[in-house]
This record gives C-alpha cells, structure tokens and sequence, in this order.
C-alpha cells in the first residue's frame, strides 16, 4: 500500500511484470440518511498474479 499509518501520501508505486490488478487513491462513501459513511479512504493496493487475497472488515467480508 502506499499509505502509511501517519495518512500522508507516498511516491507512487511502480508496477512490475507480476502485478495483475492496481488500486490506487480509492475512495467511497455511502449516504444512509443525512448521515454520511466513508468507507475507503485513499486506498492504494496492488495483487500480484498468483496471489490470494481476502478482504475482511468489522463486520466480516462479502
């Protein structure tokens, strides 16, 4: 990822002949109400070919 814990951006990361799929500086917010939810803030993520990968969250994943 290229985000640290501190939420300041990194250089841009390179991809290489293994990476299959890039995600960079995703974000998402949905409404529920008047209320808004964020959900991704500035996500960046490579998957490299081979990989297997789970996402799981507070609420479990889906």
């Amino acid at each position: 990822m290229s985000a640290a814990p501190d939420g300041k951006a990194r250089e841009p990361m390179k991809a290489d002949a293994r990476t299959l799929m890039r995600l960079a500086h995703v974000n998402r917010t949905f409404a529920m109400g008047e209320v808004r939810v964020e959900v991704l803030k500035n996500l960046s993520l490579d998957i490299f070919r081979g990989e297997l990968l789970a996402i799981v969250g507070p609420s479990g994943s889906g």
